[in-house]
């Protein structure tokens, strides 16, 4: 019930289920939590009443999402800041080596990308294929974010393990 109140924003229903011992951590079948569908969503004020609660920043899913992980993807400045500011880590890797700065420059999200960035996101890590946000950023076409990051430190010509770079992967996806 938490789970799901979270995800709909609801923060006094959140509220009342926690008075009542509903567990701040508690876990759906596939291991995310309240904070996890709220940061989803992008419910800010739902966010706020789980960490009063003392939900942990940085619990992981199956897959090895954290709730950062999440709302970077989906572009929630303010849920990010909330996360980062509780201490989520930045640069978490999930199971198949993602961060949540690839996934905000594989999603064009520009300013969830460039608030990663500020709270010291790694534009050098990889993902198990070799790839960089940089590559990711690139393949979709999303310029202003590849340009961010090249700014950052990211090399351009840097290989995956397919020996596929930042630029050929652009020109592969037809973008110049």
């Amino acid at each position: 019930a938490l789970i799901k109140a979270a995800s709909k924003g609801d923060s006094e229903l959140v509220k009342l289920l926690l008075t009542l011992g509903a567990d701040v951590n508690a876990r759906n079948i596939y291991g995310n939590t309240p904070l996890m569908r709220a940061a989803y969503k992008g419910h800010s004020r739902t966010l706020q009443r789980l960490f009063e609660a003392g939900a942990g920043p940085n619990a992981i899913n199956e897959h090895g999402n954290s709730a950062l992980f999440f709302a970077s993807f989906k572009g929630h400045l303010e849920a990010m800041d909330q996360l980062l500011t509780a201490e989520a880590e930045v640069n978490v890797q999930d199971n198949y080596g993602e961060t949540a700065l690839m996934k905000a420059c594989e999603q064009g999200q520009e300013l969830a990308a460039r608030l990663l960035l500020a709270w010291g996101s790694n534009v050098t890590l990889r993902n198990r294929h070799g790839n960089t946000a940089l590559m990711k950023a690139a393949s979709r076409g999303h310029v202003d974010l590849v340009k961010l990051l090249l700014l950052q430190g990211a090399d351009v010509c840097e290989e995956n393990r397919f020996r596929k770079s930042a630029l050929s992967k652009a020109a592969k996806a037809g973008h110049e």
